[in-house]
């Protein structure tokens, strides 16, 4: 529960300083401490903190969850690796030049209203920007090492993603108010979700989402995730398109598709329902949404598809007991 850490100026040597989980509301590192390699300040009180500019050999710096307003990075920090002001009130923050070595860049829960990135930063793999205040954003090219991008809860209008990106793994634009987002030519996504994983890529989309491209992806399949209650425009167009689901209750008709036929689109239902009740005769009514039914006389059984089975389905038992399930029809 440190409030206050003076340190003094005879550590020439020391490479590793951990100040974090304190109540530190101010601290300031020597002069002759240039050989720190890591510096964590995380979780304290720190409303500002000044980063002495000999400070060449740092590379790991955690500032995360304090109540920073302004900060700034020397120049000079080409060894630099990673770098945490996540959960401040930076309103502002530009990097320097000369980070070749940054991997990754997290900003999350600040309140900046814009972040000019510059390109040269070779390295980067993960950049979280995700909970702050910005309308627009641009990635610059060249960032072919960037796999993991969180955007979300921000006010995002639009939102292009550069053709070089294709070791990106993990993109989050949930909770944004996007109208278009555009995609690189070269991405064959199988499906695209709310969550869930296809094909080795992970992406959000905000429900908020107007207009859809996936020009010439390579996709063969696609799966429409529910939520999207606003999309009118959807472009598959040059693709080799063999299947396209959609929420049971989502409203084609108002949704212009492109390269696809509206009557070959298939509904789906996200959660499997099953009622069973009595009916007269003695006779069972089973009443069943999506996929295809399944049943068994045995839990410890094979279970057998009856897709001849339509909802609602009246049948006389002859066994003591049967069992009903649902099974995914894709």
């Amino acid at each position: 529960q440190l409030s206050a850490f003076p340190l003094s100026q005879d550590l020439p040597l020391l490479e590793t300083l951990t100040l974090s989980l304190n109540q530190l509301t101010s601290f300031t590192l020597p002069d002759d401490a240039a050989n720190l390699q890591k510096l964590d300040l995380s979780r304290n009180q720190l409303a500002s903190f000044t980063l002495p500019d000999n400070m060449t050999d740092l590379q790991k710096l955690y500032l995360s969850h304090n109540q920073l307003t302004s900060f700034r990075l020397p120049d000079g920090l080409a060894d630099l690796e990673i770098l945490y002001l996540s959960g401040n009130q930076l309103t502002a923050f530009a990097l320097p030049q000369g980070l070749e070595s940054l991997q990754l860049l997290s900003l999350r829960d600040n309140q900046l209203s814009a972040f000019p990135l510059s390109q040269d930063l070779p390295l980067l793999e993960t950049l979280t920007l995700s909970l702050n205040q910005l309308a627009s954003f641009a990635l610059p090219n060249n960032m072919t090492n960037l796999r993991s991008l969180s955007l979300n809860e921000n006010p995002l209008r639009s939102f292009t993603i550069p053709q070089d990106l294709t070791r990106l793994e993990w993109l989050d634009l949930s909770g944004v108010p996007l109208i278009a987002v555009d995609y690189p030519n070269d991405w064959s996504l199988l499906s695209l979700s709310g969550k869930g994983e296809y094909g080795g890529f992970h992406l959000e989309v905000s429900p908020a989402v107007e207009s859809l491209s996936l020009r010439s992806r390579g996709l063969t399949s696609l799966i429409l995730p529910e939520g999207l209650s606003l999309l009118k425009e959807l472009d598959l167009s040059d693709n080799p398109l063999r299947r396209l689901l959609v929420p049971h209750g989502m409203n084609v008709e108002n949704l212009e598709v492109y390269g696809f036929p509206k009557s070959e689109i298939t509904r789906y239902f996200a959660e499997a329902q099953i009622s069973i009740r009595p009916a007269e005769n003695g006779q069972i009514i089973v009443e069943f949404n999506g996929g295809i039914l399944q049943t068994t006389e045995s839990l410890l059984g094979k279970w057998k598809d009856r897709p001849e089975w339509k909802s609602p389905f009246r049948f006389s038992p002859s066994a003591p007991q049967k069992f009903f399930r649902i099974r995914s029809a894709f």
